[in-house]
């Protein structure tokens, strides 16, 4: 039998997303790389960043809202992220957005970098939600 790990409160040394954000490598990591995108139809305004594209007026749409809502779900199961297109929010909303999402992850980077435990980091999200 395999034996368990002392602690799962820890991962692997990686480079967060923030930080490679940070960065701004030329590529994405190997490692972050997928080759299996399958039937998911993507979108990418540079051929290294492909996401898979979720369109709303083909979910709202009953002739065309059953494969969307297949295309959604393993989109949500096999990537964990996804591109929403003809949703109707203003560019204004999603820069505000945007730039609120930004601000909670530098607080976290940071909470994480002081030497927060993974547990610690979630509470203060979970207050932040």
């Amino acid at each position: 039998m395999a034996s368990m790990p002392e602690s799962l409160e820890s991962s692997l040394p990686v480079p967060s997303v923030q930080e490679l954000a940070i960065q701004r490598p030329d590529m994405v990591p190997l490692r972050y790389m997928r080759d299996d995108v399958g039937d998911i139809t993507t979108v990418a305004s540079d051929p290294n960043l492909r996401v898979p594209l979720i369109d709303v007026a083909k979910l709202v749409n009953t002739e065309t809202q059953e494969k969307e809502l297949q295309k959604l779900h393993l989109a949500c199961k096999d990537w964990g992220v996804f591109q929403l297109v003809n949703h109707g929010v203003c560019d204004e909303s999603l820069k505000n957005m945007r730039k609120q999402v930004e601000r909670f992850l530098c607080f976290l980077l940071k909470r994480k970098r002081d030497g927060h435990r993974s547990q610690e980091v979630l509470k203060a999200m979970a207050k932040h939600l």
